[in-house]
């Protein structure tokens, strides 16, 4: 087994030693990280196996940490946060793992798009370094796309202003927008928010028609849940490459108030199904005067971590803008600090 993991893991620094040149090495990438994916899959539930996988890439990501500030495309602060945030996405895929939640697609999209493509590679590198050359700056990481305001709910004091609207953007510019990040700026890595995502429909084709149309790109979507039927969960899990943040305002009784009636209940019905599909699943969290107690507490952790298979959240502060703001939701001074 030792001998296996050796073996493999020479393969990975040797495609990793390649050129940063997208014509000579993704072929040799992809079929390393298909047997990594195997060998994962197969037998990353015992512990020893995985945590020796695990230590091979944490050293690939720390690697970013300790090379010399001369060689930094980002201020050393922001490289920091790209390190911390490999760290943490490489830590879910371990407990994932642990816990038989990942599917095969998921944890392929984990390996080649996130891990070798962002934090390893860096995207698209020749076009990074084609837009440094020409513009004198490096292009995002990742780009955020609202591709339109319509949403099946309506949230107090939603920043998005969503609801019953027609303003959306076409298939034809959304895709283009994706393509042309994707080709110009290396960009691997697409939020996308709205609106309702799930609810976004132009000429019969979805989001998830654009992850699948970019399969080497990753896709993170702020969705209510409420949307997220068997068929649509099954294609997310045999995409891989979609990650739903599931928006939540705590529990029932604080989600509820805020979302709907029943909405909690739908949300927890959605990570049921998700789970069952090897989905990886995020959690959204927004935090007000109301709700900052509770959306870090045990019970919310133990729920949507231990109890429903979460492997991230975002945490953002309530901005009173959009629709019916109001001032009463921002967070005191000492629950910031807090």
């Amino acid at each position: 087994m030792d001998e296996c993991l050796a073996d493999l893991a020479g393969g990975v620094d040797e495609v990793e030693r390649e050129p940063e040149d997208e014509v000579a090495s993704p072929l040799a990438r992809h079929r390393v990280f298909d047997a990594l994916t195997w060998l994962t899959l197969r037998l990353g539930r015992l512990g020893p196996v995985r945590r020796a996988i695990a230590r091979h890439m944490e050293a690939r990501i720390r690697a970013r940490a300790n090379a010399p500030a001369s060689r930094l495309r980002h201020p050393p602060a922001v490289e920091q946060d790209k390190v911390a945030l490999g760290l943490a996405l490489l830590g879910a895929a371990e407990r994932g793992l642990a816990r038989g939640q990942l599917g095969a697609p998921a944890l392929r999209a984990m390996l080649r798009n996130l891990y070798s493509g962002v934090f390893v590679h860096r995207g698209g590198a020749s076009a990074k370094n084609r837009f440094r050359a020409r513009h004198g700056q490096t292009p995002g990481d990742f780009l955020v796309i609202s591709p339109g305001k319509a949403c099946n709910l309506r949230c107090h004091g939603c920043y998005a202003n969503s609801g019953a609207h027609r303003e959306r953007l076409d298939w034809a510019s959304f895709e283009r927008l994706v393509r042309e990040a994707h080709d110009t700026w290396g960009t691997r890595v697409f939020v996308i928010s709205g609106g309702e995502p799930l609810a976004w429909r132009d000429r019969g084709r979805s989001v998830l028609d654009l992850a699948e149309r970019f399969p080497d790109c990753f896709f993170v979507m702020y969705t209510n849940g409420t949307l997220i039927d068997d068929a649509v969960a099954k294609r997310m899990g045999r995409l891989g490459n979609v990650s739903p943040a599931l928006s939540v305002e705590g529990m029932r009784e604080g989600t509820d108030a805020r979302r709907g009636e029943g909405v909690f209940d739908k949300v927890l019905a959605a990570t049921d199904r998700l789970r069952r599909e090897g989905v990886i699943i995020g959690v959204s969290l927004t935090a007000t005067r109301e709700s900052a107690d509770e959306i870090l507490s045990d019970e919310v952790v133990e729920t949507f971590f231990d109890g429903r298979g979460a492997s991230y959240a975002f945490v953002f502060h309530y901005m009173p803008i959009g629709r019916s703001y109001t001032l009463d939701l921002m967070m005191t001074p000492e629950q910031r600090l807090r």
